[in-house]
């Protein structure tokens, strides 16, 4: 399923999970052969928006970051500010979507670990109880983590609010 968006008005495109990346300009996929592999695979099921639509294509979940990939609309007559604001859009998604593919790989694995550590300890089945107690232990440990990405993101959230408003007022001129 994609998800078409243009400012607050959406609209979902049920057909378009078959659709594939053959219908892309050649300036699109040389921007996708550059993409690391699980990049790649994740943008098989969106509907590529030709080169000046309005609109923002929003794939599928990732199934180990979870989150939706979005390959964000560039319009025809694209302004330096409104290609800078694109740019910074693209840079914090992908920016985003390394670290939670990280943490939440480092998550799976060390659960998984916990979970074989206790069955050799004679424990098959973990209740709920037994398991927060491997989700408090992860926490801790990665706390620091978490707190750098928290102070990263809303620099970074702001610096796109900035220029969204640049953008916006830009527009407001023409």
């Amino acid at each position: 399923m994609v998800i078409q968006r243009q400012r607050r008005a959406c609209h979902v495109d049920h057909t378009s999970n078959m659709m594939r990346v053959k219908s892309m300009s050649s300036m699109f996929q040389c921007q996708l052969k550059r993409l690391p592999l699980y990049r790649r695979r994740e943008l098989h099921n969106l509907k590529i928006q030709p080169s000046g639509s309005r609109l923002d294509a929003i794939g599928p979940p990732d199934p180990v970051s979870n989150l939706r990939p979005i390959i964000f609309a560039k319009p025809d007559k694209e302004t330096e500010l409104e290609r800078c604001y694109r740019r910074a859009r693209e840079s914090a998604q992908a920016w985003n979507q390394e670290f939670w593919t990280k943490h939440n790989a480092s998550f799976i694995l060390e659960r998984k670990q916990f979970q074989e550590n206790r069955k050799q300890a004679g424990i098959p089945i973990l209740t709920a109880d037994e398991m927060s107690v491997f989700y408090k232990k992860f926490l801790d440990k990665n706390w620091q983590t978490h707190l750098n990405y928290n102070i990263s993101w809303y620099k970074k959230n702001i610096t796109i609010l900035i220029l969204e408003i640049r953008v916006k007022l830009s527009r407001l001129g023409r």
